[in-house]
């Protein structure tokens, strides 16, 4: 595909192709010699090539690599840009930082509020979560040849009041906050979540003698506000593998990509939820609900490797030096403003101490988080 697209014969308004990765424009007159285009032309033009200028991949192959590995240089040249834009999410770098900041937000859900032990003091406890969102496509993205999926972790710490020392029995009001340093590999960055909700309880549950048999919980009401924010930094250089096919036999690439690498998601949240929950035998609880998410907050990625090129070779001997790559990409996207919800969970009821686990999901399957904790409640 060409890197050089060409205006009509005449001169304004130019033609786009905005398939390429890279988009250069070059104004010709009618005769086809080049034209002297106006300054604010040219001001609009790079203004409007640096908005769709997304992301790129420049891949320079030593012609000799190529010939070691058996392989044509267009094709390996071909091969490489693929494997660098599936390593690096690049293919629709919008929709993967959507998928990450909505994972970010959804990674919040079951931490910070009590669907199953109905305090009538209070409770206190730790849980952990792990969300994925799969897209726009859902469980389709599976099929996809480049599938577009987010995931993000999440722990928080809790503590809830029953109001029922001021005659409020009816309400619950929650506060949970986490924040670490994470070290994962080559990559720095911090965890930050804090939440405040209220609880509100209808049908408060009765003790009428067979609660030690059966005992329904009634209906919540919950709402409040929850933030998330995930950020993540390259603190060394980048080994990414891009396996090959073809050649000689099949091999695996390295790129020791060096530079910049950032990823930042911050999930601002206000959920509306009903739940409901059955206590069976005492020891245990079944809970489920559904809810709707206002989200908003902001993703952004930033990406400037540089780095070299090798590969093992397939017939023994030494590394094969295949060239220089360079990955560039800037993007950024808001979490997906509102989703319905359901969930549903289980908790174990030793006494004061009340072990769950929870699962979130977005119907039909756009994402799913699954999480557990431990809670003292009285």
């Amino acid at each position: 595909m060409p890197d050089t697209v060409e205006a009509e014969p005449s001169w304004f308004p130019p033609t786009f192709d905005l398939t390429h990765k890279r988009c250069a424009i070059t104004f010709h007159t009618t005769s086809g010699e080049p034209m002297r285009t106006p300054l604010f032309l040219v001001s609009a033009l790079v203004f409007f090539s640096a908005a769709i200028a997304r992301a790129e991949i420049k891949v320079t192959v030593d012609p000799a690599g190529a010939q070691q590995l058996g392989l044509q240089l267009s094709d390996l040249e071909t091969q490489l840009s693929d494997e660098l834009t599936a390593a690096f999410n690049l293919l629709k770098p919008k929709d993967y930082v959507r998928a990450l900041t909505d994972a970010q937000a959804f990674s919040n859900k079951g931490l910070g509020v009590d669907y199953a032990s109905n305090p009538t003091a209070f409770v206190v406890g730790v849980a952990g979560n792990f969300a994925v969102s799969l897209g726009d496509k859902g469980l389709g993205e599976r099929y996809s040849e480049r599938p577009i999926v987010g995931s993000a972790p999440n722990v928080s710490v809790m503590a809830g009041l029953n109001m029922d020392l001021i005659g409020m029995d009816w309400l619950t009001l929650y506060g949970n906050f986490f924040t670490q340093a994470l070290t994962i590999e080559e990559v720095s960055g911090n965890l930050l979540n804090w939440g405040i909700h209220a609880q509100v309880k209808f049908f408060r549950p009765q003790d009428d003698g067979l609660e030690i048999l059966f005992q329904w919980g009634g209906i919540d009401f919950t709402t409040g506000y929850e933030y998330s924010r995930l950020k993540l930094d390259l603190e060394k250089q980048l080994d990414t593998p891009l396996p090959l096919a073809g050649g000689v036999a099949a091999t695996e690439a390295l790129f020791g990509g060096i530079g910049t690498f950032n990823i930042t998601t911050t999930a601002n949240t206000i959920p509306v939820e009903l739940s409901t929950n059955f206590r069976l035998f005492y020891v245990l609880t079944l809970f489920m609900g559904a809810g709707y998410d206002i989200q908003l907050g902001n993703g952004k990625m930033t990406i400037n490797l540089d780095g070299d090129l090798t590969a093992a070779n397939p017939m023994g001997g030494d590394d094969i030096d295949l060239g220089t790559a360079n990955v560039i990409a800037s993007e950024s996207s808001k979490p997906t403003e509102g989703l319905p919800r359901l969930m549903a969970g289980v908790q174990i009821n030793l006494s004061m101490v009340k072990i769950f686990v929870q699962l979130n999901a977005i119907p039909p399957d756009r994402a799913i988080s699954g999480g557990g904790g431990l809670r003292i409640a009285w």
